[in-house]
């Protein structure tokens, strides 16, 4: 399980008098785009409550979203699947900014395989096995014959998903030559169902 973190900056030196409020005014967002259909559905319903307010959100990967955030001081809220690292805090610090993490919701990485694929349990040994490079054949139920060459497609190269891989299962090490990326989470799902 994973934490999906919001991060704001309050202020970001502008006047003492706010322009906008929690309930008023025009806010920018940058949001992992992992998280499009959970934010989506709240933007849907938000301003039905909250008529003198806008949200523009823009969406891009993990690693995108953070660097936007450090260097924009109209980027006030960061939705991403991990805390800030200790040398964001301290360019903020520097700035004399202070922002509010906060855990908003848990979340966890799905794996999904074809429909054909007879193999629907995998242990978490196979699956770093798979990531290491270890292991890259199908195997049979009964693992008595091979079923193919596996291929793994994420989301995005530099998304959360691929980050936390790497750092919980791979130590930091690069992925396998059978592992590639696409462009989101519906590209992930239309590759997987055609593969």
């Amino acid at each position: 399980a994973r934490g999906i973190f919001s991060v704001m900056i309050s202020g970001c030196g502008q006047s003492n008098t706010p322009t906008d409020t929690s309930t008023t005014g025009s806010i920018q967002i940058y949001a992992d785009d992992s998280y499009t259909p959970l934010l989506d559905a709240t933007l849907n319903v938000f301003p039905s409550f909250y008529v003198h307010a806008t949200i523009h959100v823009h969406y891009t990967t993990e690693d995108s979203v953070m660097k936007a955030f450090l260097a924009s001081d109209s980027v006030r809220l960061a939705v991403v699947a991990r805390k800030l690292t200790k040398s964001e805090e301290d360019y903020f610090h520097g700035k004399e900014l202070f922002p509010e993490q906060v855990n908003v919701a848990t979340d966890a990485l799905a794996l999904i395989v074809n429909n054909a694929n007879p193999d629907t349990l995998l242990s978490l040994d196979k699956i770093k096995a798979i990531f290491n490079g270890r292991d890259s054949i199908w195997q049979s139920i009964d693992e008595k014959s091979a079923l193919g060459k596996m291929v793994v497609v994420f989301d995005h190269e530099n998304s959360s998903n691929s980050r936390y891989i790497q750092q919980n299962l791979m130590d930091g090490k690069k992925f396998p030559s059978y592992c590639f990326a696409v462009n989101g989470n519906t590209q992930v799902i239309n590759y997987v169902n055609k593969n």
